[in-house]
């Protein structure tokens, strides 16, 4: 691209430390007086706008504009051909109806998709959510104007692109002129202008709204499935169709269990002379949120023994298994005991012939004061 080496800036009527605010609006304004269709009795208007387009193509452009400013020319900083597509556009586009598809093309209304994550319990990824309820902001239709934008619902055909959404301009190199087209700064590629924008919505015909809908979650649902939910996203401007939403399941961590992939770990606090004679206890599933269940726990269990329960752990592979929940032994050792439990734990080492620290201290005290 080139502009015969004239300041862009001063081609857009604006200083070099002009905001990009401030740049559009004087492209703008200088469009709406350059454009050949409105300055038609001038033979040097196309070129004017031409050079006009080029300037803005390079200053909005951030990247274009820090090379342009370091190195005080244009040349190099765009293709001089405006892209391959482009050069068939021009010599082939109408043999095989590209141009044709160009000159139609228009910005799509359409609303945007939205992604949210979703929390949900162990309890509702094993037996499903029939009825889950997601809260989450989109944008919906704007009941003022009822999604046109404008209060009357009043528009006008854009006098800058004439309703295409597009301003083309043409350049001429050595294969001939090339024509590139551009989304249009007066109406931003809609084709339209609105005459009296909604003060609700401010002339977009949507609003941003706090939205609740309920969606079905299957059992045996994995962590990280995504749900499609059709025209659950944002609503389109100007009245245009809502995008989808994606909700993406993630897993609510249950305190009362350790998660090791896809199995489930349940710790249990038993006593010393439970680990030693053996003990029933009480323990939960992800299947239920309230019914207990009973394990035997043998004697002579050691600290940190587990005790796996096949298939009782988390939904895995598309839902078609599960993985493990694994009751771990935890044997607590008491800080605080009574006389009568000290006396007993003490003969119970005299039995079994272990070494006491203590009592073998009071010994030698005792050896020392006979002495």
């Amino acid at each position: 691209m080139r502009t015969n080496n004239k300041d862009l800036y001063s081609i857009l009527g604006v200083s070099r430390d002009a905001s990009f605010e401030e740049i559009k609006a004087s492209y703008r304004r200088l469009a709406k007086e350059l454009h050949p269709d409105v300055n038609k009795d001038d033979p040097d208007c196309a070129e004017k706008f031409k050079e006009l387009t080029q300037a803005y193509e390079i200053l909005s452009d951030p990247e274009k504009r820090s090379r342009y400013d370091r190195f005080g020319t244009d040349k190099d900083i765009a293709d001089p051909f405006g892209g391959m597509s482009d050069i068939f556009e021009t010599f082939f586009g109408d043999f095989f109806g590209v141009g044709q598809e160009r000159s139609r093309r228009t910005v799509s209304f359409r609303g945007e998709d939205r992604e949210i994550v979703v929390g949900i319990t162990y309890f509702e990824a094993i037996n499903g959510a029939p009825d889950k309820i997601i809260e989450y902001d989109r944008y919906e239709k704007c009941e003022k104007c009822e999604g046109k934008g404008s209060v009357s619902g009043r528009k006008t055909v854009c006098k800058v692109c004439h309703g295409t959404g597009q301003v083309t301009s043409s350049r001429r190199t050595f294969l001939g002129s090339v024509y590139q087209t551009y989304t249009c700064p007066e109406c931003n590629g809609k084709g339209f202008v609105i005459e009296d924008p909604c003060p609700h919505c401010r002339g977009t015909g949507r609003v941003i709204t706090k939205t609740k809908i309920s969606i079905s979650i299957p059992p045996f649902t994995e962590e990280k499935k995504i749900f499609k939910v059709r025209s659950g996203g944002n609503a389109g401007s100007f009245g245009e169709e809502y995008g989808d939403l994606y909700v993406q399941i993630k897993y609510i961590n249950d305190e009362r269990f350790i998660r090791d992939g896809y199995d489930l770990i349940y710790p249990v606090n038993i006593s010393f002379p439970q680990a030693v004679l053996g003990t029933k206890i009480k323990y939960y599933t992800p299947d239920s949120e309230e019914n207990l269940l009973e394990y035997e726990i043998p004697s002579g269990v050691q600290p940190y023994t587990e005790f796996r329960i096949k298939g009782r752990g988390l939904p895995r592979q598309g839902g078609r298994s599960r993985g493990d929940l694994i009751i771990r032994a935890i044997i607590k050792t008491p800080t605080e005991i009574t006389d009568e439990e000290r006396e007993l734990y003490v003969k119970l080492a005299q039995i079994r012939g272990e070494f006491l620290e203590k009592d073998n201290i009071f010994k030698k005290i005792k050896k020392k004061i006979k002495k």
